[in-house]
């Protein structure tokens, strides 16, 4: 990957707070709006989610998900060159017992101010989605698949 694109992807990654959750159902996908944060090595994403929430329930019953996070719209860009990548992996609960719960907490509202109501809410709780593989478009024809360790090594 180039430098251009690279740098892009570490901005995309650090200043986006939405994207968009791919879940499936009895094979039939399901896509949803979440806020998200991640790890420092951009292998691990977090979402914080309603139990409620039909997605949530896809996850519990299939826990294999996309999370797509793509540039903000710009009237004077062409959309078709925005940034974007999808993450594939898998969501797992961060139980309140993890011991690193806390830190996961904490980084997901630094990125999400407005979430700390939720957190009191009996029926929210965090997925990690473990990044399993990506595909990562910097602009018009430049495209990039990527392993967990490409994702890791962007903070080298």
């Amino acid at each position: 990957m180039d430098e251009d694109s690279k740098k892009t992807l570490i901005e995309l990654l650090k200043n986006s707070k939405i994207a968009s959750l791919g879940t499936s159902k009895e094979n039939q996908p399901f896509v949803s709006m979440v806020s998200f944060s991640n790890s420092q090595k951009f292998s691990e994403f977090y979402i914080l989610i309603s139990q409620l929430a039909v997605h949530t329930k896809n996850i519990l019953e299939n826990n294999k998900v996309s999370l797509m996070i793509c540039q903000s719209e710009n009237e004077t860009k062409n959309p078709n060159s925005l940034a974007r990548i999808t993450l594939i992996g898998k969501a797992i609960v961060v139980e309140k017992s993890d011991k690193n719960y806390s830190s996961i907490k904490q980084n997901y509202l630094n990125k999400n101010l407005s979430a700390e109501m939720l957190f009191n809410l009996g029926d929210f709780q965090i997925f990690r989605i473990e990044v399993e593989q990506a595909r990562f478009v910097a602009g018009f024809a430049k495209t990039y698949n990527l392993s967990t360790k490409s994702l890791e090594s962007l903070t080298n």
